[in-house]
């Protein structure tokens, strides 16, 4: 296996890991084309990308070539035509190393007494998303707010 591998069933689960055990991060479909990035012998699974996501699939799962797969003439003349995909990102998966942990900062404040007192101030924990074409957001408040893409890193 080298090159471009496609997707030969109804759509098949981009893994975090080489396992059947690992968090999905999406669903790729029928037809779409996957970069080969490599494989381990020891498991069915190889090392795939899409655009700059990288993930990994069953093998199974996979063809060599856009005439292998099983679909309609006019789905098969969509594949030829470009680089197709569909991807349906898990909206649920966060990668481990993006998660934020609230951080309490110490601030002094004056009270109508004149007093002075400890108020703590917590960073928001904000879940950044990596969109199909690669661009990095968070929901808020039911729009999409766009980041840097270093945030979903």
């Amino acid at each position: 296996m080298q090159g471009y591998l496609f997707v030969n069933k109804e759509f098949t689960l981009l893994k975090n890991k080489p396992s059947d055990k690992g968090k999905t991060i999406g669903k790729v479909y029928l037809g779409s084309y996957l970069k080969f990035l490599g494989y381990n012998d020891n498991t069915p699974y190889v090392k795939v990308a899409l655009e700059d996501i990288e993930g990994f699939v069953n093998k199974n799962d996979l063809s060599d070539s856009i005439d292998k797969i099983e679909a309609a003439n006019a789905d098969i003349a969509t594949y030829k035509s470009r680089r197709y995909y569909k991807y349906e990102p898990n909206y649920e998966y966060i990668p481990e190393q993006q998660n934020v942990t609230p951080v309490v900062t110490s601030r002094v404040t004056s009270e109508t007494r004149g007093s002075s007192t400890q108020k703590q101030t917590y960073k928001q924990s904000i879940r950044y998303i990596r969109g199909p074409r690669g661009g990095c957001y968070y929901m808020s408040g039911g729009s999409k707010i766009y980041v840097d893409r270093s945030y979903c890193n």
